[in-house]
């Protein structure tokens, strides 16, 4: 288990290989700087920024003062008419099958956003996939990215009016993997599942329906869930042997919280935090 002196966790930040704003390297200097004792990218659909870290930053020794970077991934998936995303965590490592799997995300990613945007022009909206490839800071294009080029172009004016108008389920297709078969493939790969940032509405629906499927964990803390939803998922994964875990977030937008608003201590996702460290001791033995 890695060292819990510190007690200051944050299990959910991305980078500009997905839809954040800042660098794969500057957000390991800003997690350095906040004296993180563990953290994990969690792009969305892509392992792309863990490419950025040298081997033994991900798989060495966790001691000390060293922060422990635990690799893992946001998955975009439907449930019905909902989007629904899913974290998987991959302390013992990122293979070879996690890459194809993710591979085959990545493409069905690329096709609906192209859909999306072929659905813009339809609507008199003159920006292309080339427009949007510009702003990202690698392979994955999101609605932000969209937004963005929007927001140069004066379709729009700000980001919330992007998304109300022109970045809804009804323009954009919600995505193709199905929560469940994701749950599934991330337990098969050798994965920890945890639901990211439920809404109530769509807890209360399927949760028994996710669990059933492998769901092994609920990121309960965050920085906008109230206390009352807070202690009713705390309960309910207690019931099921759910680890609770939590994260900001984070996307380095300009004008938001910055990293480290949101600290987690090692009480609070104990059980979590052996669950990785098991997932990493059986992955080291094999």
């Amino acid at each position: 288990m890695p060292p819990s002196t510190r007690s200051n966790f944050d299990f959910h930040m991305h980078t500009d290989q997905s839809d954040g704003f800042v660098s794969p390297a500057a957000v390991w200097d800003l997690v350095s700087a906040e004296k993180f004792e563990g953290v994990s990218i969690t792009d969305h659909d892509t392992l792309d920024a863990y490419t950025h870290f040298s081997t033994e930053s991900l798989y060495g020794d966790h001691s000390g003062d060293t922060t422990w970077i635990v690799p893992g991934v946001e998955f975009s998936t439907r449930m019905d008419d909902l989007e629904l995303h899913v974290l998987g965590y991959f302390p013992g490592g990122l293979s070879a099958g996690l890459h194809d799997f993710v591979k085959i995300v990545m493409e069905q990613r690329d096709a609906r956003m192209a859909e999306g945007i072929r659905q813009l022009q339809q609507r008199g909206v003159g920006i292309t996939v080339r427009d949007c490839l510009e702003v990202a800071g690698g392979r994955v294009l999101s609605r932000s990215h969209v937004e963005q080029v929007l927001v140069a172009k004066r379709y729009v004016t700000h980001a919330r009016a992007a998304y109300r108008h022109l970045l809804s389920s009804t323009v954009f297709p919600i995505p193709t993997p199905v929560t469940t078969d994701v749950i599934g493939v991330i337990g098969e790969l050798g994965g920890i599942s945890v639901w990211a940032h439920p809404y109530r509405a769509h807890f209360d629906r399927y949760f028994e329906t996710l669990v059933s499927a492998g769901l092994q964990g609920i990121e309960v803390y965050n920085l906008w869930r109230r206390r009352e939803e807070v202690r009713y998922m705390e309960q309910e994964a207690q019931t099921r042997d759910l680890v609770v875990t939590g994260g900001s977030d984070w996307h380095g937008r300009k004008g938001s919280d910055p990293l480290g608003s949101l600290r987690i201590d090692s009480n609070s996702v104990a059980a979590f935090l052996q669950r990785l460290s098991s997932q990493q001791a059986r992955s080291d033995d094999s």
